[in-house]
């Protein structure tokens, strides 16, 4: 589910567009847009671009978007291998369901990650024992000791993988409040800031025009999750505010529905209002592809690229 708000197999955010036109092939260039719309990342696929069809070798990727403000640029490379270019990295909710598997693929790729969490015992062994692990433990309410964590971790980019979903729904507004704080209180620059929502939120809800998909989801905020619903909100206000002020570059990821299964050979990327006639109502993605997705834009940012704000991620 995305991240405490729609509940697992469930009303999905999405915009009630037709799935056929994407599950078989790659979607159309706008008519007002001479570039693709949104980026496939697969193993062993085809993928269209500008150019012609180009086959990507297994375990790499593949960017049908040539605009660097959608995501256009990604590398040709596996992320199971360690990069050449480690990064920093700050996270918030590593223990949860796509925390876990963003942790273990951000240590797989080389990179040193300094966690806060309240209980470290939830980690697997593997990864609590790693080497280019950081700890830290505290509450998520307590921004002075994630203050000091953020201090000794100096990083290049902080993740937030919270979840509002037990009472009182207050983890993932309490947690951006906590670290946005650590975060003024260390770095000086604009910290690039990586963040899970849902597709719905922020300018999505916009793209969600079909009746009967704005119909189920109306129902499914006022009966399954208006609280975790208007946490996000409260967390995507904060987030503008530290936005406009210079302290942070969001990087807000809206996926459809989600699931725990394995990272899927192939998915779909891109800004949001490029990749929103994927975003179907069946759409949906693995927690393990959403995390993959994460360290690609989070490397991405480190490396001073660009980014863009709202990044939604389906399946093809």
């Amino acid at each position: 589910m995305p991240v405490g708000i729609v509940p697992p197999d469930s009303f999905p955010m999405g915009s009630g567009s037709k799935r056929e036109s994407v599950a078989k092939s790659t979607p159309k260039r706008s008519l007002s847009s001479p570039i693709a719309t949104f980026d496939r990342i697969g193993i062993g696929k085809r993928a269209k671009h500008r150019s012609g069809i180009r086959r990507v070798s297994k375990g790499g990727q593949v960017s049908i978007n040539r605009d660097p403000s959608l995501l256009s640029t990604m590398a040709a490379e596996s992320m199971i291998n360690p990069t050449a270019a480690p990064f920093r990295f700050f996270l918030l909710g590593a223990t949860g369901r796509t925390g876990l598997p963003f942790l273990a693929q951000a240590l797989a790729r080389g990179h040193v990650v300094t966690i806060f969490v309240r209980d470290v015992s939830k980690l697997p062994v593997a990864l609590a024992s790693h080497p280019r692990l950081r700890t830290f433990t505290g509450e998520l309410h307590e921004a002075d000791k994630m203050t000091r964590a953020m201090g000794e971790a100096n990083p290049d980019v902080v993740f937030v993988m919270l979840a509002s979903e037990t009472a009182p729904y207050t983890a993932v507004s309490i947690g951006t409040h906590s670290v946005l704080q650590a975060i003024a209180a260390v770095k000086p620059n604009p910290m690039p800031f990586i963040s899970i929502a849902a597709w719905g939120l922020g300018p999505t809800g916009d793209y969600i025009s079909d009746f009967f998909t704005r119909t189920l989801v109306g129902i499914a905020k006022t009966l399954f999750w208006s609280k975790p619903h208007a946490d996000f909100e409260k967390q995507l206000a904060e987030i503008e505010e530290a936005r406009n002020e210079g302290l942070i570059r969001p990087i807000l990821i809206l996926p459809p529905l989600l699931n725990n299964r394995g990272k899927t050979d192939t998915y779909l990327s891109g800004e949001a209002s490029t990749i929103k006639d994927a975003m179907g109502v069946t759409s949906f993605v693995s927690r393990a592809s959403m995390a993959d997705l994460c360290l690609r834009l989070g490397e991405k940012a480190a490396s001073g690229k660009e980014v863009p704000q709202w990044v939604g991620i389906t399946n093809p």
